[in-house]
């Protein structure tokens, strides 16, 4: 009589192989009839692509809207401590919502999904508005909104994925040509601008990275949960570190990177 063994149903990410060869959650798919946005035609991708990035720019043009109109007010909001406590409840409950939003995701109907992105959208923007109502704040956004807008035209064009390191460089050259100019506006010098345009970047470049990711992982008509990932992955940096690991793994490197296999004696 043979004896049967039991294995317990968990998860891995290392597929049948002695060695620990770590596999993406990528390459494990989603399920029977939902696939990932990757494994669509380029069109389907860009449209995609293209829907999420005008999302986050309207998101991003409806602060920057919220802050014109609320700058006459900064000083004295800054210059009194209740500001805090509005401030703080509304940040608290922008992230219970956008928390929400994405936990439940799929057990809510779609209204209930716009209207929880837009009430997080409204709240986030009082936060960032009190915050970053100045100078240096407005042309953060900006340049921000142009990588944005960079992105987007990249959609426009069907012959070439949405992927690798093309949409970054476009969207870094971009910012850096609007820099050129919104200086003279801003009233800034060379090295004043540097700092404006690093931070522009590091957001751009968090926001293209996060999408190929999403793209990876999540079917085509969930356009609100990947805007809503792009929020999550910031409240939850680990999840933001493991999805750079993942995206890591399909970087080809010099091998003296690559620890190969452990040495068993």
């Amino acid at each position: 009589m043979t004896k049967a063994n039991f294995t317990l149903p968990i998860h891995s990410p290392y597929i049948n192989e002695a060695l620990l060869t770590r596999y993406p959650s990528s390459q494990l798919g989603l399920d029977a009839f939902r696939t990932s946005v990757t494994s669509d035609p380029i069109p389907v991708q860009m449209g995609f692509v293209g829907r999420v990035v005008l999302l986050v720019l309207g998101q991003l043009l409806g602060t920057f809207a919220f802050t014109m109109c609320l700058q006459p007010a900064w000083l004295w909001l800054q210059s009194t401590l209740a500001r805090w406590i509005p401030l703080a409840l509304c940040a608290l409950v922008a992230v219970l919502i956008i928390w929400q939003l994405w936990v439940l995701y799929f057990q809510l109907v779609t209204p209930a999904r716009i209207v929880m992105l837009t009430l997080f959208s409204c709240l986030s923007s009082f936060v960032i508005v009190v915050n970053c109502c100045y100078e240096d704040g407005l042309l953060v956004m900006n340049l921000v909104g142009s990588g944005l807008v960079s992105f987007y035209c990249y959609t426009l064009q069907h012959k070439f994925h949405f992927s690798g390191p093309s949409p970054w460089f476009i969207g870094m050259a971009v910012v850096c040509l609007n820099a050129s100019w919104l200086r003279f506006i801003f009233d800034l010098d060379a090295l004043e601008i540097l700092a404006p345009i690093g931070l522009a970047g590091v957001i751009c470049t968090y926001v293209l990275l996060d999408l190929y990711y999403i793209m990876d992982n999540i079917s085509g008509e969930d356009v609100i949960l990947a805007t809503t990932c792009l929020y999550v992955d910031v409240l939850y940096p680990m999840r933001c570190l493991h999805h750079l690991c993942e995206l890591s793994d399909n970087l080809n490197m010099l091998d003296v990177l690559y620890p190969g296999p452990p040495h068993i004696e």
